[in-house]
């Protein structure tokens, strides 16, 4: 990470933790379920402007892991954009 300013990696790390947890806090609670698809497109962004930074490092082999998660990401986007209902179990 040597070519990355620390604040740069600091941002990046709290911003794909914070849309980890609104990925699952607000379906797993039913408080404010909107915020699941915003995180998804959040998270979704920071993948795909991951895949460009790790292939000018030299770090392609990689690129395979931010497509797959921006696919799910995009995935639990539309779906929930969708308004499927959570029923109780």
């Amino acid at each position: 990470m040597n070519s990355v300013p620390r604040w740069l990696s600091l941002f990046i790390g709290y911003a794909e933790i914070a849309g980890g947890v609104g990925l699952i806090i607000p379906a797993a609670t039913r408080i404010a379920p909107w915020l699941t698809p915003l995180a998804a497109l959040g998270l979704a962004t920071i993948m795909i402007l991951a895949i460009p930074f790790h292939v000018l490092k030299g770090e392609a082999s990689v690129t395979w892991m931010h497509a797959l998660i921006t696919a799910m990401a995009v995935f639990v986007a539309h779906k929930n954009e969708v308004k499927v209902v959570i029923t109780d179990m």
